[in-house]
């Protein structure tokens, strides 16, 4: 059964990071990348403190099983920390240097070098896990009933073999032959079309945040400097017609996936090609 029973909660707390999710302690977890699971972020949690689950180390479908089971034993409120650099490219020259200079620790401590993996062992916060992000949004956005497995299962049991992001960068860069050819493939080799709507609708949200307040800090937005430097940089010669044309094709085309259409396929060709076009309509 989960687990609804929480710590004694002070009255009023006093430290913004207990204010701000209803902690009974001011406490974070350090995340540990290789050395923990959710066990250790569950058992911050259930002490009262804000627990912590790695992601540097974890595949999109890894952290997605940890983030299942931190949710079926807890309701209480989690930080999932990600990375965000540029993986270094592995090196064989200087990967020998380092292993002949730490051979004296590997005798001391019984340690194998050939069981050490070759290359970084941390990922970034990439495409993948961005869409990954996005679907739970949507399905946030969408669902105002409790989350379960059988909604998601609805939504997101396809494969998607080109990553979504893909399709809307192609596009918002203008590039419509390849975003549609992009599109097809992901359709062609199993991909559903709602996370596909829902990366794009991401992507155009954030466009629309800062359409009229290109000043605006990243907080005020709530989203990430990077994320705000790359919705300046798409919009780029779109009007408030064009973007308003993109939203209003954004919600058909998601309404469509949904079920509202028999062919929802035409509805998502349509919204890539719409965006490829800067929301002007093309004559025939």
């Amino acid at each position: 059964m989960p687990d609804t029973s929480t710590p004694n909660t002070p009255a009023q707390p006093t430290h913004w990071l207990a204010r701000q999710f209803n902690l009974p302690l001011p406490v974070l977890q350090a995340p540990m990348a290789g050395v923990q699971d959710h066990v250790l972020a569950l058992a911050v949690a259930r002490s009262g403190g804000l627990g912590a689950i790695p992601a540097a180390m974890l595949s999109p479908a890894a952290l997605g099983a940890e983030l299942a089971a931190f949710r079926a034993a807890s309701t209480a409120p989690l930080n999932v920390n990600f990375f965000c650099h540029t993986p270094p490219a592995p090196d064989a020259t200087v990967q020998a240097r380092w292993l002949a200079a730490l051979q004296p620790c590997f005798q001391a401590w019984g340690v194998d070098p050939a069981t050490i993996d070759n290359g970084p062992g941390r990922l970034p916060f990439a495409d993948d896990t961005a869409e990954l992000a996005a679907a739970c949004n949507q399905l946030l956005l969408d669902s105002a009933e409790s989350i379960t497995e059988d909604i998601v299962d609805r939504y997101y049991g396809g494969r998607v073999e080109t990553n979504a992001f893909k399709v809307a960068d192609a596009a918002l860069a203008g590039r419509a032959g390849e975003a549609m050819a992009l599109l097809r493939h992901a359709l062609a080799t199993g991909a559903d079309p709602v996370p596909l709507v829902a990366a794009i609708s991401m992507k155009i949200r954030q466009m629309a945040k800062i359409f009229g307040n290109r000043s605006a800090s990243p907080a005020s937005l709530g989203m990430a400097p990077w994320q705000l430097d790359r919705a300046r940089k798409d919009l780029t010669g779109w009007t408030d017609d064009g973007l308003a044309a993109v939203i209003q094709a954004m919600a058909t085309a998601d309404a469509a996936a949904k079920g509202a259409e028999r062919d929802p396929i035409y509805s998502l060709e349509k919204l890539v090609n719409l965006i490829a076009h800067k929301g002007i309509v093309q004559s025939k």
